[in-house]
């Protein structure tokens, strides 16, 4: 993967520079939330989030969700399965005229389909919104995929 620098106040107030292909955060005992920076699979740093400098928020975060986007990258197709047990989960649709699709059963990633628009959603990523019909919006999201959508049905049986 490609590496990224960070910049960071060390202990003495002295701005330092690492480089990093990986990370995952950690919070001791509910305590300050530090951020753990990885190459080639070796820890190399642990740093307090407020030790980073301003605008590297965001690149430790955009490093944070990166397995999640590759991951949606190497899916070979895109099935959307019709999800409707809100109560246990993250995927929350707002209003009754939206639905929530998973994509390939993973729970991490989902779609919102409204009525003019759809927005994926991907853990530790910013959503994406795409407008048109949700056809035109579900191609625009996954160019170059073939995309199945998997709806529930429901049987009405008389005893």
């Amino acid at each position: 993967m490609k590496t990224v620098l960070i910049k960071y106040k060390d202990s003495k107030g002295i701005v330092r520079l690492l480089r990093a292909d990986s990370c995952s955060g950690v919070s001791y005992g509910g305590g300050p939330y530090y951020c753990c920076f990885y190459l080639k699979g070796k820890k190399i740093a642990e740093i307090l989030e407020g030790k980073l400098l301003p605008g590297y928020i965001e690149v430790y975060k955009k490093l944070f969700g990166r397995p999640w986007r590759e991951e949606l990258k190497n899916f070979e197709s895109i099935q959307l399965f019709e999800y409707d047990d809100i109560d246990n989960s993250r995927v929350n649709p707002a209003a009754e005229n939206e639905t929530a699709y998973r994509i390939n059963h993973d729970p991490d990633m989902y779609v919102i389909r409204r009525k003019n628009s759809c927005t994926l959603h991907v853990l530790n990523n910013e959503p994406i919104t795409r407008r048109g019909d949700y056809k035109t919006a579900l191609k625009k999201l996954f160019p170059g995929k073939p995309i199945s959508i998997f709806r529930m049905v429901q049987v009405e049986e008389k005893l």
